[in-house]
């Protein structure tokens, strides 16, 4: 019902997190956002005549449009400057701005028809020859403004002395606004769309590339460049690369269903029983969909990525609580007959000895994902906020829907023909899971066998709980033996620790 009455959030494109807008980063991109309209309506109200120089500067008519791209080329030898490095980098970045129409390419300042080049080291310096560009990064400091500009294309591996470079920056630059619109932010939605309709489509969680697209035609001007020349690599990243991102991210989360498919066969293994997985399962993938309906009742109108990765994160809480119940369940069997002689206070055992179990890791796991939701970064942030509300409806579903089933499991099925039910229709899986509700034997379910001193029925324990009940305890009585292994335990978190600190190092480089 509330799923049906609320709805769920769309699944959010571009920068993830940037609706959290009570985050610093979505505060700096507001402000961003009213500084850009501030230069635009002054920029664009007429020309501007520099005071100093007397230059006269012409009024705004283009933009630069958010779908910049920015392109790395990489050489393996060391030598991004070599002539025929150069050479392939102006062949890929002219070919990348000719796929551009002159709708979409930024065409500079004035009246200009045709579009701008790409904004690269070669245009700045206004020279492509590989001798002049080594000779400008020998003299970087000798020239005022000369260094930073080098650092900007060129990233901090550069050796300055020798003239040389692994890596080397170029702009595409996209501009705007479209033909008939006034500024990028006149209608801007809709000149978005015009933009994404040229390189993307809509896939199952985020846009992937369009056949014959943008992204298509770019890839495939750099793998021929690429075939070319041996000693070169490129890489670009930018607006543009989101939906190559998302096309692999639309391939991996359809993953979950195999994941999904695996936890359910081994909690069938684990249970014994097709209507307690289905049960199971159910309670864990509605802790994820009520999550949605929820977090747009917070005022939250999409989800992101990071947020839908959560799934996984619940595959194996909601798991984990499930067979908790489950075995506290089972062991409720074994348990003295003032437990286990009704079905009432088997249930009463049960839901107590597993809700405190299951309170407290829920508890712990729920306030670690709260913390992080109060991290700065928005995409953290909510994936904070939202893992924890999921792990709170995980925990609702496994302490009220799950044991009402395993009741109607027990009432209906185990306790009816000595597990005919559960042997044949249910889908136990016979011999492996029968015992694990008594069933085949046709025993009654409470007739007592070998007690120990607390008078529970250890021969109804399972194989792993009659190894912990008495073989794993008998060692572990022994003074010597747990003094050993708080000894090696002790000594491998030592070593971490040391490793840690000494081998792990946080790096200071930059990305470029």
């Amino acid at each position: 019902v509330l799923v049906i009455v609320v709805g769920i959030p769309q699944f959010q494109q571009g920068f993830e997190g940037y609706d959290a807008r009570n985050s610093r980063a979505s505060r700096v991109a507001d402000g961003f956002s009213s500084a850009v309209d501030s230069a635009r309506d002054y920029m664009s109200a007429g020309k501007d005549t520099d005071e100093v120089t007397g230059v006269t500067h012409e009024p705004l008519t283009q933009e630069l449009a958010a779908y910049r791209t920015i392109f790395f080329f990489y050489s393996a030898s060391g030598d991004i400057f070599s002539e025929a490095n150069l050479k392939s980098a102006m062949n890929v970045l002219n070919a990348v701005n000719g796929v551009l129409s002159t709708d979409y390419c930024y065409k500079g300042v004035g009246d200009g028809e045709s579009c701008a080049p790409p904004w690269t080291l070669m245009d700045v310096f206004k020279t492509d020859e590989s001798a002049k560009l080594k000779d400008m990064m020998k003299k970087r400091d000798s020239v005022p403004g000369l260094a930073p500009m080098l650092k900007l294309f060129v990233g901090s591996e550069a050796d300055f002395d020798k003239g040389t470079a692994s890596w080397m920056q170029g702009h595409i630059r996209m501009g705007g606004p479209l033909p008939g619109y006034h500024n990028m932010s006149h209608d801007e939605g809709k000149q978005l769309k015009v933009y994404d309709a040229e390189f993307q489509v809509k896939g199952f969680l985020g846009p992937e590339p369009s056949k014959g697209g943008w992204v298509e035609q770019f890839d495939a001007i750099i793998s021929r460049e690429e075939k070319a020349n041996a000693d070169f690599k490129v890489y670009y990243g930018g607006k543009l690369f989101f939906p190559r991102i998302f096309g692999f991210v639309n391939i991996d989360i359809q993953y979950a269903v195999i994941s999904l498919f695996l936890v359910a066969i081994f909690m069938w293994v684990q249970l014994g029983s097709v209507f307690l997985t289905c049960a199971g399962m159910f309670s864990v993938v509605m802790s994820f969909v009520l999550t949605l309906p929820t977090w747009k009742l917070l005022g939250n109108e999409t989800f992101t990525f990071m947020q839908a990765m959560v799934v996984y994160i619940i595959l194996g809480i909601g798991a984990d609580n499930v067979f908790v119940f489950s075995d506290a369940w089972k062991q409720s069997r074994a348990q003295p007959r003032s437990v286990s002689g009704s079905l009432e206070m088997r249930f009463q055992w049960s839901w107590s000895r597993a809700m405190n179990a299951m309170s407290v890791t829920s508890l712990t796991t729920g306030c670690a994902f709260v913390l992080t939701s109060l991290a700065d970064v928005p995409v953290i942030s909510t994936f904070g906020t939202f893992a924890a509300m999921v792990v709170a409806w995980g925990y609702l579903l496994v302490i009220t829907w799950f044991p009402a089933c395993i009741v109607i499991h027990e009432k209906y099925v185990v306790q009816r023909k000595q597990g005919f039910m559960a042997a044949r229709c249910c889908g136990c899986l016979f011999p492996i899971c029968g015992n694990q509700w008594g069933l085949g034997t046709g025993e009654d379910v409470e007739v007592s066998s070998g007690k120990d001193d607390s008078g529970s029925n250890v021969d109804k324990l399972r194989g792993p709980e009659r190894f912990f009940h008495s073989t794993w305890y008998s060692v572990l009585k022994r003074r010597p033996v747990r003094l050993g292994i708080i000894a090696v335990f002790t000594g491998m978190a030592t070593v971490g620790i040391v490793l840690a600190g000494t081998k792990v190092q946080v790096t200071k480089r930059p990305t470029t």
